[in-house]
């Protein structure tokens, strides 16, 4: 299982309720179909800092993802919400569950 984990900061024009239903609309129209998708989530932290976290079957599953999530037509409403200058990812392999 692979956590990967996108933190970013929005575009100061977009409220929240906003940035959550083009979310949820990318992983309706893209993320959720792709190989290897387990689950996802987000979460924001009180100094404005998202987090998007995604879990993964495989390594090469979120690997496979990076490019065609990028470009995809349903994931660009939420992708032209973030500041790409402000995201950073990174991925983790699980080696315990309790």
């Amino acid at each position: 299982m692979i956590i990967e984990i996108f933190q970013f900061k929005t575009k100061p024009e977009f409220r929240d309720e906003e940035v959550l239903a083009a979310s949820q609309e990318a992983n309706n129209n893209f993320l959720c179909k792709q190989k290897g998708y387990v689950s996802q989530e987000l979460a924001k932290s009180s100094e404005g800092k998202w987090v998007d976290s995604t879990r993964w079957e495989t390594l090469e599953d979120a690997v496979a993802d990076e490019k065609p999530f990028m470009e995809a037509p349903g994931t660009q409403k939420y992708l032209g919400m973030i500041d790409l200058s402000t995201m950073k990812m990174v991925r983790w392999e699980v080696l315990k569950t309790y």
